[in-house]
């Protein structure tokens, strides 16, 4: 027997309800699903780790942040690695780092050992990759001076901050430069630099670029920088050439420095080039 009207109506609407509630528990079960997924992906912070927190609270003891997972670390202000008058509002997002300790039901929380070991870790990779690396000369101490880089100090020997003795070693303090890592341990948390070794290595540079553009020959212009028996060496930007006695005049000079005088500019003629040894040797009466 067919249905009525009426009852085919009321069957389409039973339908309906019994699709729809069944599309209400399916988004209810993927919803559940995907909370017990977030839980199964909370993972409480594990000692030696550096993690992103929040600031929760401020105490006279330090301070109370959001380490995730529904669960609170504290930072006491020791290891806070700042101004304790510093503000931090709620919400403001730190660095830190897991202690293998814990205070009450807190895990025990650091600043100060987290900017340590970020900071520690530039210094490691300019020393592995012998890269150079920037910092300010904060002031002079026994045997040199005391270099920081964010918090962390460093020592540079006054015999490595430059090339030459003679040079005013007070004018570096206060600036900044690069230079070279060349001595890091981090149990005794001891870095040595040296700006000298990045200065050598510019100066060869320049030395290589000089001495793979001159030929035998060229007209070249230098500075002399030194007046011996045996002759004068000239400054060619980077590189010294010597002027042997013989090639300085067309007449007989018992003292080259009765003819030249150290800093004189001279137009010099390349007679001789040695590009293994870098030895250069110049002509003045050639020219």
């Amino acid at each position: 027997m067919s249905k009525s009207k009426e009852e085919r109506l009321l069957d389409k609407a039973a339908d309906r309800v019994i699709r729809e509630k069944e599309r209400e528990e399916e988004k209810e079960a993927e919803e559940f699903a995907e909370i017990i997924q977030k839980c199964k992906n909370l993972s409480f912070p594990k000692r030696g780790e550096i993690i992103e927190v929040k600031v929760v609270q401020t105490t006279k003891e330090g301070i109370l942040l959001d380490i995730g997972a529904k669960s609170e670390g504290f930072m006491p202000w020791d290891e806070f690695n700042g101004n304790k008058e510093e503000a931090l509002p709620l919400g403001k997002t730190l660095k830190v780092y897991v202690l293998p300790k814990s205070q009450g039901n807190h895990i025990l929380l650091s600043k100060k050992e987290a900017d340590f070991r970020l900071e520690w870790t530039k210094f490691e990779e300019a020393f592995k990759y012998s890269k150079p690396i920037v910092v300010r000369v904060e002031k002079m101490v026994k045997g040199g001076f005391l270099t920081r880089l964010d918090s962390l100090d460093a020592f540079l020997p006054a015999s490595h901050i430059s090339l030459t003795r003679r040079e005013n070693l007070k004018k570096f303090i206060g600036e900044k430069i690069s230079v070279r890592v060349i001595e890091l341990n981090k149990k005794s948390r001891n870095i040595v630099l040296s700006r000298k070794i990045l200065l050598l290595e510019e100066k060869e540079e320049r030395r290589k670029k000089i001495l793979d553009s001159l030929e035998e020959g060229q007209i070249v212009t230098g500075k002399v920088n030194s007046i011996t028996k045996f002759g004068i060496f000239v400054d060619l930007g980077g590189i010294d050439g010597l002027v042997y006695p013989e090639n300085l005049s067309w007449g007989w000079i018992k003292d080259p420095g009765y003819l030249i005088s150290k800093g004189d500019k001279l137009k010099l003629k390349v007679l001789k080039l040695d590009r293994e040894k870098g030895k250069i040797s110049l002509g003045l009466k050639q020219t």
